[in-house]
C-alpha cells in the first residue's frame, strides 16, 4: 500500500510537473516573439497529462501486484480490433497535430469552411470547436476539417470597400466631373484608406450614370470597417448634394390595361411625389 501510495504521489507530482512545463513553454513564445506558436500548448498539454496518467497506472497496477505483462500482451492480441475500431480516431488525432503544426487558424480566429463561419474556441484530440454567429457551439472531426479549405478571415490585413453608385441623367457633365474628382480626393485623404483607391465612371444603364468605388480599408477589425464605410458613403451623399448632382431612382413602375393603355401604378398611401430637380 505504501508503494501505491507513492505512485499515487509521483503521478499527481508529474501532472503539476507537466502543466508547470506548458505555462512556461507559453512564457517562453511570448517572450521570443512567437506568441503564434502558442497554439500548440494546450494539445501538447493534453497528450503529456494523457501520458503521465498512463503510465502512473501501470505503475500502479504493478504496485498492486497485478501482471501487467500480461495484461499488456493480452491487449496486444486485441491490438489489431482496436486499432481498426479506433481508425477515426487516430485520424482525428492526426488531423489535430496537422492543424497546429501547419496553422490555418488559430484559437480565436474568425474562420469560414465548409459553408459555414465562425470563431475557433478550441482544437482538441479528436475535435475542433467553433462558435457560429447565432452563438451555437459547432464540433467538427479534425480529420475532416484538416480536409477542407480554411478562410482565416483573421489574418486579413485590409477589407476590401467596393461599391456603385448611380446619378441620374439630370447630372451634367460639369458636375459629374466635379462629383469624380471630390470623391477621389475623399478616398486619398481619408487616413484609413490604402494608397490607389480608385473612382471611376464605369457604364451608362437606363436609369443611372454608374460610378464604381473601390479602396482597402486598413485594418483587420470588421466593425472599424463598419465605421470608415459609413463615413465615406455619408460623404458621398455630401459631395452629391452640395456639386448639384442627383442620385438615380429605381425605374417607376408602369400598368398595361387590356386596352394595351399605359398607366403608372398607383401610389401607397401616402406615398408623394418626389421633389423634382430646379
Amino acid at each position: 500500500l505504501e508503494m501505491a501510495a507513492g505512485t499515487v504521489a509521483g503521478t499527481w507530482m508529474f501532472l503539476r510537473l507537466a502543466r508547470l512545463v506548458c505555462d512556461q513553454l507559453a512564457v517562453s513564445l511570448d517572450k521570443a516573439g512567437k506568441p503564434h506558436a502558442k497554439a500548440v500548448i494546450p494539445l501538447l498539454r493534453k497528450i503529456l497529462l494523457c501520458m503521465v496518467f498512463l503510465m502512473g497506472f501501470i505503475f500502479l497496477l504493478q504496485n498492486l501486484n497485478v501482471n501487467v505483462g500480461a495484461m499488456l500482451a493480452g491487449l496486444g492480441i486485441g491490438g489489431l480490433a482496436l486499432a481498426l475500431a479506433g481508425q477515426k480516431t487516430v485520424e482525428n488525432l492526426f488531423g489535430g497535430v496537422s492543424l497546429v503544426m501547419d496553422q490555418p487558424a488559430r484559437v480565436g480566429d474568425v474562420c469560414n469552411f465548409g459553408g459555414s463561419s465562425g470563431t475557433i474556441e478550441d482544437v482538441g484530440l479528436r475535435s475542433t470547436r467553433v462558435r457560429t454567429a447565432d452563438r451555437t457551439i459547432v464540433t467538427i472531426p479534425n480529420s475532416k476539417l484538416a480536409e477542407m479549405q480554411i478562410e482565416n478571415i483573421s489574418a486579413r490585413d485590409r477589407i476590401l470597400l467596393k461599391a456603385i453608385i448611380g446619378l441620374d441623367y439630370e447630372t451634367t457633365p460639369a458636375e459629374f466631373r466635379a462629383v469624380l474628382k471630390a470623391a477621389r480626393e475623399l478616398l486619398e485623404k481619408h487616413p484609413d484608406i490604402a494608397p490607389k483607391s480608385r473612382v471611376r465612371f464605369v457604364a451608362f444603364t437606363q436609369t443611372s450614370l454608374d460610378v464604381e468605388i473601390f479602396g482597402y480599408v486598413v485594418t483587420g477589425d470588421f466593425n472599424h470597417f463598419l465605421e470608415v464605410r459609413e463615413e465615406i458613403y455619408l460623404g458621398l451623399m455630401d459631395i452629391v448634394n452640395e456639386l448639384g448632382g442627383g442620385f438615380a431612382s429605381p425605374s417607376p413602375t408602369v400598368v398595361v390595361n387590356q386596352d394595351g393603355s399605359i398607366e403608372p401604378a398607383q401610389k401607397a398611401p401616402g406615398e408623394e411625389n418626389p421633389p423634382k430637380r430646379s
